[in-house]
């Protein structure tokens, strides 16, 4: 698995980087998934929507390490 931090460096660090998850952000993130009446237009919709969700954890959690704060897995 990809560390945090390459997450970081790419999308939050780099402005090309920034750039990209902007677009990606604005095209498959930043609206509604939901469909009125199509299940499976919901479902993909929701399934582009989650990836930049991850992209979009990982950089938090590189920021959460950087800023000395962790959570307990316990």
């Amino acid at each position: 698995m990809v560390e945090p931090n390459i997450y970081d460096r790419i999308f939050q660090r780099d402005k090309d980087g920034q750039a990209i998850l902007d677009e990606l952000s604005a095209l498959f993130y930043d609206r509604p998934s939901y469909v009125k009446g199509d299940p499976h237009e919901t479902a993909y919709k929701e399934g582009q929507r989650s990836v930049i969700a991850l992209i979009i954890r990982r950089c938090g959690l590189a920021q959460e390490g950087i800023d000395g704060v962790h959570e307990s897995s316990d």
